[in-house]
Order: structure tokens, then C-alpha cells, then sequence
């Protein structure tokens, strides 16, 4: 993985959450996040703590199991939601 594809905050908190984290700069954004240890309990501590060290809300219809899905699909997310686009 050449390219950065989100900030490390971001990494830091998804990988906190997982059986068995990866090291610094390592996260595969095709991880199958279920897979890895974030059930629907995590999920929502996941989603409380990008909302808040990102300083947005994800809106209802990105609160999904795909959403939630792999790492890249919850940085597109969130990326939404930062840019504005989610609004």
C-alpha cells in the first residue's frame, strides 16, 4: 500500500477496535470489518468516536452494514460526510 487512502487518526480508531490490529499505516481497505471483530456493539462505538474526533454526524442512511463493511467503504463515508456531499 504506496498510497494513504485516509488521515491516521482515522486507522488509529478502526484498527483500536479489531482482534487483531494491524500495524501502523498496514490497514487493508478490503478488511471484512465483521470478520475482524466489530460487531454491532463496536459498531456503534466506532461510529460515537469518528463522529466525534471528525467532528461530524453520519446521517441515517450511511448507518449500514455496508457502510460499516470494510475499511474503505467506512472512509468513503466519512469522507462524504466531511466534504459535505452526505448532507
Amino acid at each position: 500500500m504506496g498510497t494513504t487512502l485516509w488521515p491516521a487518526n482515522f486507522e488509529t480508531i478502526v484498527s483500536s477496535r479489531l482482534f487483531d490490529p494491524p500495524p501502523p499505516g498496514r490497514l487493508d481497505p478490503a478488511l471484512d470489518l465483521q470478520a475482524a471483530g466489530i460487531d454491532s456493539l463496536e459498531t456503534i462505538g466506532l461510529m460515537v468516536e469518528l463522529e466525534s474526533t471528525f467532528d461530524v454526524v453520519l446521517p441515517d442512511e450511511l448507518l449500514t452494514i455496508e457502510t460499516f463493511s470494510s475499511p474503505s467503504k467506512l472512509w468513503s463515508a466519512l469522507e462524504s460526510c466531511l466534504s459535505g456531499s452526505a448532507e
